[in-house]
Formats: structure tokens, sequence, C-alpha cells
């Protein structure tokens, strides 16, 4: 199916929700199947494929994305809507979100001031490339929903060190989460002439996590399997979960893995040379 959406929500508006959970009066329509969403100007806004992995790919890498639920943060309060609080000196979130980072990161602050893999795929490779063929797949959903968007960041990718690319996709970049329902954000760091993709798997019974796209006013129910391509930079955010039965990831679970390009990535140059700079540094 495909949808041209004919008004626009002000950004300004979307804005001020920032960091709030979407309401049911903040989109009109809710897609289930197959669909194409674009702008009045005819621009590509989203693309959604139910069951888009093949199942043998998808239970393949199913265990080792729930077994990434142990890696926690506690600083993403505004991404999952949590309130804070001051602990000492420190502002904390009251409590922690299961999110991790995999594939390659630019330099970051003074913390990591040089490009580099990921802990998740340096301390555990078997993880990694086990997760691998589903990624890929993910990559051709993409080229068939937006292939103008697909050559584009590809292009990108080819004046990339291949060290810094995820196998033969256009990602540099995976955030792996687990039952969290994110409050309204604009992702940042994210590649903005490119899209990103996000593939969901769940077990159990629940309702809620519906994906909101408040500028355009619109929601996407995202199912077992299902991928979703679009432009991370605009304000989205997710329903929070009702009616689940029994204990969050024992009877019920989401994740969300959300596929995308680092614009930073394109600053690095190769591990040789970013390992020099470290050293040059003191980082290593």
């Amino acid at each position: 199916m495909k949808i041209i959406v004919k008004s626009r929500v002000p950004v300004e508006q979307c804005r001020q929700w920032g960091g709030k959970h979407p309401e049911a009066d903040h989109y009109s329509f809710v897609a289930h199947d197959d669909i194409d969403v674009y702008a009045p100007d005819g621009t590509y806004v989203l693309g959604l494929r139910r069951k888009a992995i093949r199942a043998d790919v998808l239970e393949a890498a199913y265990p080792h994305y729930h077994w990434m639920r142990k890696f926690v943060s506690d600083n993403r309060g505004g991404y999952s809507g949590l309130q804070k609080k001051l602990v000492g000196r420190r502002l904390s979130t009251v409590e922690n979100v299961a999110t991790t980072i995999g594939g390659y990161y630019e330099n970051y602050k003074s913390r990591f001031p040089y490009c580099r893999a990921t802990a998740l795929l340096l301390n555990h490779p078997e993880r990694w490339e086990a997760v691998l063929p589903c990624v890929e797949q993910v990559a051709n959903v993409f080229k068939q929903c937006a292939p103008a968007k697909y050559k584009h960041q590809m292009q990108i990718v080819s004046e990339t060190d291949p060290a810094w690319v995820i196998g033969r996709t256009p990602f540099t970049t995976l955030t792996i989460n687990n039952c969290v329902a994110a409050a309204y954000h604009q992702d940042k760091g994210d590649l903005k002439s490119g899209m990103g993709a996000m593939l969901v798997m769940r077990r159990g019974e629940y309702r809620g996590f519906e994906l909101v796209i408040p500028e355009y006013r619109f929601a996407v129910d995202m199912h077992h399997g299902d991928v979703i391509v679009f432009n991370p930079v605009m304000w989205h955010g997710n329903r929070p979960v009702v009616q689940a039965q029994g204990e969050k990831v024992t009877d019920w679970e989401r994740i969300s893995v959300v596929h995308y390009y680092r614009k930073g990535i394109t600053g690095c140059q190769s591990p040789e040379a970013e390992l020099d700079k470290a050293k040059q540094r003191g980082a290593v």
C-alpha cells in the first residue's frame, strides 16, 4: 500500500513533546501491513515490511539478541522517558535501561578519542557473528523499500574504510533495546542524508509499543520479524506497553534492533592510524 500524507504537524510542536511518550491523539492512522509512506512533496518517509526476515535466520539471531539484555545503561532517561533524580552530584535515571550498542563508533569526546569497535563486538565475537546474517537481510529490506537512499548510503560506504562497516551492508552500528518503550526523540549522530532500519522481535502477549511519527500523524504496529525503514532524525517514540501477560522478558519480550550509519564514521582513518592516534593521545 502507498500512502501520501496530506498534512504535517510543525516540528516545533513535536519538539515540545520530547522526552514524553506518544498519546493516542498524536496519530490518526496505524499501519499493520506492508506500506510505503510519502510526504506531500514526494519524499519517502517510511516503509514497513511484515515478516521481512526469513524465519530460520530470525530464530538463529533471536537467542543472541535476547542474551544482550544483560547490558544496561543508566544514562538514557530521556530516551526511555524515565524520571531523573540527583544521586550525589550526578543526575541519574531511576532505573537502568536494557540497551547496548554493537558494531563501530567514531571518536567520542575525551573518553574515546579514536574510532573503535564496540565492546560487544570485541568481547563477544561469536554473538556478533551469529547475528550478521540477520543484519544482512535487514539491509536487503532497506534496498527494496528505498533503493535511491540505499544507493546513496552505499556510495558513502564505498568511501569508508571497510573496517568500520558491518559486512556488506549500508550500516556501521546497531542499537539493541530490550523491552524499552522509547519516549519521543530524534536519533543523534545518524547520517542525515541516509536512512536507518529497525527490526522487531517479540515473544508473549502484550499490547502497546506502537512506533509513532507525530510529524505525519501516523503509527506503526510492529510484530515479530517486521522491519521498518525510515529516517530516525524525524521525531519518533513508542506508546507504553499495556496488558502485558506475566513478567517482562520471562513471559513477554520486545527486542528492537536499530541499524544505521554513524555520520562520524566518515572521518575515521584506518584501524592502524586510529590506534596510532590513540597511543599519541595516551588513550591506550
